[in-house]
């Protein structure tokens, strides 16, 4: 058994390092016994109205899709795809956002993502030609806004900041991606709201590098074993 005087753990390992923290481990003289702890069994059960919800989704899913299908030769263009992704994005607005009691910055970064990609159906499939005001204006603005008030509650709640490192970094990575759709990919052509995205983004970045890069550095490591 070795022990992580940072971590104050014991380690049942080979390795040198805590994996955890990384600092060099102290090889235990005495050897400590610890009572294993009772297996902990998580179930999940639907209530009768979450089952009938979800039975009247799957149903307007299949009639919306049937009657597309149907109907192609007059309407030209899927528009079940809108209704499909929009009951599926009220099912994790609900459950992510609503009931979850989950990591708040998380919650809001799986929605700014459910949210701009049904934005962008509507915008694609909402008309035979597609005018991108989704990616020209409004999802820039999400993921913008998603930026603002996810920095405004790790300021506020400091003790979440760790366990929302990975998440202020996807929505970095968003603003990055709508920079890219705009500069390499050309699919819309609005300077702005892509400058707007990339300066969020790396003002951020920066922020964490130089304010919590101790942190950032010790998560990032963590998260993908590097």
């Amino acid at each position: 058994m070795k022990h992580c005087t940072k971590c104050n753990v014991d380690v049942n390992t080979s390795r040198k390092t805590c994996p955890i923290c990384f600092t060099p481990l102290n090889i235990k003289e005495t050897e400590v016994s610890y009572e294993p702890y009772k297996k902990l069994v998580r179930t999940h059960k639907l209530n009768l109205s979450t089952k009938i919800f979800l039975f009247l989704s799957i149903i307007a899913i299949i009639v919306v899709g049937v009657i597309n299908y149907l109907t192609i030769n007059k309407t030209d263009y899927y528009w079940s795809v809108i209704s499909i992704f929009s009951i599926i994005y009220a099912w994790t607005l609900v459950r992510n956002l609503i009931l979850s009691k989950g990591n708040i910055v998380s919650r809001l970064t799986i929605n700014a993502f459910m949210l701009s990609l049904l934005l962008y159906l509507i915008d694609y499939f909402g008309a035979k030609t597609p005018t991108y005001w989704s990616l020209n204006y409004v999802i820039p603005f999400v993921i913008v806004t998603t930026m603002i008030v996810s920095i405004f509650i790790v300021l506020i709640k400091k003790n979440i900041f760790v366990d929302s490192i990975i998440s202020l970094l996807m929505l970095i990575l968003m603003g990055i991606v709508q920079f890219i759709f705009y500069r390499y990919l050309k699919v819309y052509n609005t300077l702005w709201t892509s400058l707007m995205t990339l300066s969020a983004s790396g003002i951020i970045l920066l922020g964490l590098i130089i304010f919590k890069g101790r942190e950032l550095k010790k998560e990032v490591k963590k998260r993908f074993y590097f």
